[in-house]
């Protein structure tokens, strides 16, 4: 009876340790931290004391994780919350750091074991042991921000070499989504199609997350400051197309198809009106504009039946949204001057959270019939209770994504005789000096009642 009993308990090890090894066997260093707690909860104390304009010490909980697999994920968190405190050679530092890891990521053969154990792992636990890669949209603000970091070092040529490669992940990340789409289609109209038409809705009219208007303007702007302006005009139109009602754009078009004698030039007049002509005592001045923190993730419960069984699964979602972003005046110059919407980054993450639901919906329904084949193989019995403890910690959806990232972004653009202003945005004053035939840049970042304002001109 002893033996048999011994028999039994090796047959029944194995599982056990099947679920241990599937938190280990990834050749990155996991975070067990992350199994057990969420990103969101994470960072709530951290954007608390951003907002509060505080020092904290809970940055170094993000450091702690920079060694694990979410080290791209964390080395964007840092980057960002040194540059919202203007710290914008230790952002430098974070950003590129996550930019290399990303690259490595890209080198690796496109099934190596590394990627075969994570995902083995994340079979038999949940998303949150993959490595995180970081969404579309994500990759190509990292690019854009490292730029704003070199402009604001008064690095214009490094800057440009960021701007192009955030282009060039656009147009990667579109013919990605190409491919991927079709597929996605099949399982829109069964598993899960609420939550995705959930997401359908709250995302807008945004057609896809990777392109947006802010980084075509950000890469339209720098191209006009290093006198590129046929690049310029490329990019003022491809942010025209996507912010429609942005009248800076529009103007910025009017302006560049006079000056380079493009063929579009009466059309553009014609749709838009006629454009500013700069006055020999004037400078321009540019307001980059950016409030709040991104929208974080939220975990759902979704029935989902497997043979004769209905289990409820956690998937990640948004909370609903519905975007209400409206012009913002900027008072303090002699003329009326608003601030007009540019992106909204809610938007962009929850589409992107859309487009990728076929594939967590596929790896959810593969962890089901994992679990069911375990809790239903007949010597597991005795450990019936074991699974069910397994399955109710390990049950989690995956809420990680870049928190620090803004809500909406808005432009402002307009030239201004040269002399000191005190310019104020949601009655936070800001001195700015214009220099005749000069731009100034002036990037207001808000979050919460803070607003913090850099400023160069070039």
């Amino acid at each position: 009876m002893a033996t048999w009993n011994c028999l039994r308990m090796r047959k029944n090890l194995r599982y056990i340790l099947f679920i241990l090894a599937a938190l280990s066997i990834s050749s990155c260093a996991v975070s067990l931290k992350g199994l057990f707690t969420s990103h969101p909860k994470t960072m709530k104390p951290i954007k608390s004391a951003l907002m509060q304009q505080q020092e904290t010490k809970k940055d170094q909980v993000l450091k702690d994780e920079l060694d694990t697999q979410d080290s791209i994920l964390y080395a964007q968190e840092l980057g960002r919350a040194a540059q919202l405190k203007g710290d914008f050679k230790t952002s430098l530092t974070y950003y590129k750091q996550a930019i290399a890891a990303y690259n490595a990521g890209d080198m690796k053969a496109l099934i190596s074991a590394s990627e075969i154990s994570s995902n083995i792992g994340s079979l038999a636990i949940n998303d949150k042991v993959i490595a995180y890669r970081g969404a579309g949209f994500e990759r190509i603000l990292l690019h854009q921000y490292q730029a704003m970091n070199y402009v604001m070092l008064g690095r214009l040529d490094s800057a440009l070499v960021e701007t192009r490669r955030a282009n060039e992940l656009q147009s990667i990340e579109q013919k990605k989504f190409s491919a991927e789409n079709p597929a996605g289609q099949k399982l829109e109209r069964g598993v899960a199609s609420r939550q995705i038409k959930l997401l359908r809705d709250s995302s807008g009219n945004i057609s896809n997350s990777f392109l947006n208007a802010y980084n075509f303007y950000t890469t339209g702007l720098l191209h006009e400051l290093a006198q590129q302006e046929n690049d310029a005009f490329i990019d003022y139109r491809k942010a025209a197309a996507i912010a429609k009602g942005n009248t800076h754009i529009q103007k910025d078009l009017v302006r560049l198809a006079r000056e380079l004698g493009m063929p579009q030039y009466k059309t553009f007049k014609k749709k838009w009106g006629t454009s500013p002509i700069k006055q020999e005592n004037q400078g321009q001045l540019v307001i980059l504009y950016e409030k709040g923190f991104v929208l974080p993730k939220k975990q759902v419960f979704i029935p989902l039946r497997i043979k004769d069984q209905v289990q409820s699964v956690a998937f990640p979602s948004y909370p609903k949204y519905n975007s209400t972003q409206r012009k913002v005046t900027v008072a303090g110059l002699p003329q009326a001057f608003f601030c007009e919407p540019l992106a909204d980054i809610n938007q962009l993450a929850i589409k992107s959270l859309e487009e990728r639901y076929t594939g967590i919906i596929l790896r959810q329904i593969g962890r089901l019939i994992a679990k069911y084949n375990i809790n239903n193989k007949p010597d597991t019995s005795q450990l019936s209770g074991v699974f069910q403890l397994t399955n109710l910690v390990t049950e989690q959806a995956d809420l990680r994504s870049w928190l620090t990232l803004p809500s909406q972004t808005m432009l402002g653009r307009s030239y201004v005789n040269a002399g000191t202003y005190t310019i104020s945005i949601r009655q936070k004053p800001h001195t700015v000096k214009i220099t005749k035939n000069k731009t100034t840049l002036v990037w207001a970042i808000q979050v919460g009642a803070h607003m913090q304002y850099h400023t160069i001109t070039l």
